[in-house]
């Protein structure tokens, strides 16, 4: 996982080699930060993360959230051809952009975080 944040002048946004793997990515979410955010697994959802995950100061206030899944084994020495792990270079499996919400940003309402395979 990586997680990456933007400003209202520079948004967080797929590189090239992000936008060329990207498996699918989910429709925005609403997150309301208190001064920070972590990055965690589905397990710390319910819980508190305490000192789990990766942590990302935030100004307090409405932020969006985007989760891109990758294909990061297609992507050319992105896999150890032996061991089939992803190498020091390789893209995250899933890399999540955080950017300040517009004033009418309206929250994704769909239960399910991503449409169907191989649509973006």
């Amino acid at each position: 996982m990586s997680l990456r944040s933007g400003s209202p002048d520079a948004p967080a946004a797929l590189d090239g080699r992000g936008v060329r793997y990207l498996v699918v990515a989910s429709e925005p979410y609403l997150f309301v930060s208190n001064g920070e955010a972590r990055l965690t697994g589905i397990e710390h959802v319910a819980n508190p993360p305490g000192d789990q995950g990766i942590a990302l100061s935030l100004p307090p206030g409405r932020w969006t959230v985007v989760v891109n899944l990758l294909d990061c084994q297609a992507e050319p020495g992105g896999a150890d051809p032996m061991s089939g792990k992803p190498t020091n270079t390789s893209l995250p499996d899933f890399l999540v952009l955080v950017n300040p919400a517009p004033a009418a940003f309206r929250p994704r309402l769909a239960i399910n975080t991503f449409g169907p395979p191989g649509r973006p």
